[in-house]
């Protein structure tokens, strides 16, 4: 009997060690991609049901009013609505910083008031309105 197999091994298990440390970093870093993107995909699909009850209520009319349950991923939320152009569009935020902004073009609906932010899992309440300035459009608030 030789000794190779008692020395090659303790080779061949360092040498296994050396490739999963170089690897688990990427690795690591992939599962990390996934769950973001996987929390951006149920973030649209959140944001896709207060859109369409903003279609909804703009083609209404005038003092029509629905609510939406939304659930949103920890760390994330909506914001509707804002100043300029920005009145026009809803974002999926990340803590503080936009992850998605769109635009509602098809309707051209608009948001009234200030930025409203909503978060967690919540029930909205938009309704179908004009404000002081007679701009019409969709007030977003809690139930």
């Amino acid at each position: 009997m030789d000794g190779r197999g008692v020395l090659g091994l303790p080779l061949r298990i360092a040498i296994a060690f050396l490739i999963i440390a170089l690897f688990a970093p990427s690795l690591v870093n992939a599962a990390e991609s996934f769950r973001d993107d996987s929390d951006m995909a149920e973030m649209r699909n959140e944001a896709d049901k207060a859109e369409s009850l903003a279609e909804e209520l703009w083609f209404a009319g005038k003092g029509s009013t629905g609510t939406v349950e939304l659930h949103m991923q920890q760390g994330y939320s909506l914001t509707f609505g804002g100043t300029g152009a920005d009145a026009w569009s809803y974002s999926i935020m990340k803590g503080d910083s936009v992850r998605e902004k769109h635009f509602m073009e098809t309707p051209d609906v608009r948001f009234l008031g200030e930025v409203f932010t909503a978060t967690g899992s919540c029930v909205l309440t938009m309704e179908c309105t004009s404000d002081e300035e007679g701009n019409y459009g969709i007030r977003t608030g809690y139930a």
